[in-house]
C-alpha cells in the first residue's frame, strides 16, 4: 500500500502545480468545487471561478494530469505506476478536488454522507478543503428488573 500512497501523493502535488499555473495563465483568481453525497453515491455539484466569465472556456483547455494505476497480479501482489493523461481543465479541477477529498475522507459519500467545498486560491497559491461529515446520533437504554 505504501507504494500506492507515495505515488498518489506525488501525483497530487504535481497536479496541484499544473492546475495553479494553468488557472493563473487563464486569469482565474479563485476556483471552487462543491461536492455532496449520501447513501452510497456522491460527486461534485458545482464548479465556479472568479472572474465568472472565465468559466465558459475551461472545457476547451487541455491540461496534463498525473494518474496512478494499480494492476493486480494475483496472490495479493500488485504493481503501481503513474502515467500522464490529458483532460479538459474543468474536469482536471473537479478530479483534483475529489481525489484530495477521497484521500482524506475515503467513503465520505456512504451512509449519512458529507458535503464540502475545495477552494483553489490561485492568487495566494493556497488550496483549502472545508468538509462536513453527516451522522445520525442515537442513544440506547437497557433496563431490567
Amino acid at each position: 500500500m505504501s507504494d500506492y500512497l507515495a505515488l498518489a501523493m506525488q501525483a497530487q502535488e504535481q497536479n496541484r502545480e499544473i492546475l495553479i499555473t494553468v488557472l493563473k495563465d487563464q486569469g482565474i483568481q479563485i476556483a471552487t468545487v462543491d461536492y455532496a453525497g449520501a447513501g452510497d453515491s456522491g460527486d461534485t455539484c458545482d464548479l465556479a471561478v472568479q472572474p465568472p466569465e472565465q468559466l465558459t472556456g475551461l472545457s476547451d483547455i487541455k491540461v496534463k494530469q498525473h494518474v496512478v494505476d494499480v494492476q493486480y497480479l494475483g496472490y495479493g501482489q500488485r504493481a503501481c505506476s503513474m502515467r500522464e493523461t490529458e483532460v479538459a481543465l474543468d474536469e482536471a479541477v473537479r478530479d483534483f478536488a475529489m481525489r484530495w477529498v477521497d484521500s482524506l475522507y475515503g467513503g465520505w459519500e456512504n451512509n449519512d454522507g458529507a458535503s464540502g467545498t475545495v477552494t483553489i486560491n490561485v492568487t495566494d497559491n493556497l488550496i483549502v478543503l472545508e468538509h462536513t461529515a453527516y451522522y445520525t446520533e442515537s442513544t440506547s437504554y437497557e433496563h431490567s428488573l
